[in-house]
């Protein structure tokens, strides 16, 4: 594939206005395929379809979800590539995507996250600032991008709200509650004192503004000082999504909250302890006590 496609497609994205991360993660999507295509054209269906192969038969294997990610980056660019007229048919009509295996993610118990909590407990800079943000995540599900992105004007202690830019720079606005709102109190003081104080994001480090990957570097650390396994921001995420549901709240609204545009994400989401949920629902109704 002729590398100045990539480039063209780049430029399209732009003018679009996509979000320079999805930027980002497209043309590493689309330039790993066409180092992959080598001397083959990589515009036929067979192309596609042996690079997705590949992937998922290489001696280490990418995750069915990765592979399907693949395929509707790759579909997209193929798409541009049709509207500028490069080719006539797009390879996709009439592919499928692949199949990614339902599975849920292993939500935290109540006891971790008080280990968690507990971890971070102090009146350091980074104590009350890792509570506050895991105060944060637990609370609102927001995504690590959106939490890295908060600036300080974004958050109304009065309406407890925090304005966030989600997928696609959309924005909406999250509620929290009074442990996330004093611990964040608590961490807006202290932070007045660091020598980051002028920056205009809310989470700061010792060079500045905390990155995604800073967020999943200290959720890493915390989780091993408290011996929990496998803390990332994203499970925070299917955490809110099933605390939503199981304190009886309805579909809908956790739509809104999470910035989903599709119904499919909430079932996707709530996968996690469905079946525990849907168990404890039939307690609470007692069916048959009626008769």
């Amino acid at each position: 594939m002729d590398a100045t496609l990539l480039d063209d497609w780049k430029l399209n994205l732009i003018i679009r206005n996509r979000a320079p991360r999805t930027v980002e993660d497209y043309l590493k999507v689309g330039t790993a395929y066409a180092a992959w295509c080598g001397e083959r054209s990589g515009l036929t269906r067979r192309d596609v379809q042996s690079y997705l192969a590949h992937l998922s038969t290489a001696s280490k294997p990418y995750s069915p979800a990765y592979v399907a990610k693949v395929y509707r980056t790759l579909q997209q660019l193929f798409r541009f590539l049709v509207d500028e007229e490069v080719i006539e048919i797009s390879p996709f009509i009439k592919m499928r995507p692949p199949h990614v295996p339902e599975q849920p993610v292993p939500l935290l118990t109540a006891e971790e996250v008080g280990r968690l909590l507990h971890v971070c407990r102090g009146r350091t800079f980074e104590a009350l600032r890792d509570t506050a943000l895991l105060r944060v995540l637990l609370d609102t599900g927001i995504r690590v991008t959106e939490l890295v992105g908060i600036q300080l004007c974004d958050i109304d202690f009065t309406s407890r709200t925090i304005l966030v830019t989600g997928k696609g720079r959309r924005d909406r606005t999250v509620v929290f509650g009074d442990r996330p709102a004093e611990a964040l109190r608590r961490y807006i003081r202290v932070r007045a004192t660091h020598n980051q104080a002028c920056n205009s994001f809310l989470w700061v480090g010792p060079k500045g503004c905390v990155t995604d990957s800073g967020v999943r570097q200290m959720l890493t650390r915390r989780g091993a000082q408290a011996g929990v396994t496998g803390v990332h921001p994203h499970r925070f995420r299917h955490q809110f999504a099933h605390d939503w549901l199981s304190a009886g709240g309805n579909e809908t609204d956790l739509l809104r909250l999470a910035g989903w545009r599709s119904r499919q994400m909430v079932d996707r989401y709530a996968a996690s302890a469905a079946v525990t949920r849907a168990q404890e629902a039939h307690k609470r109704h007692r069916i048959s006590d009626k008769y």
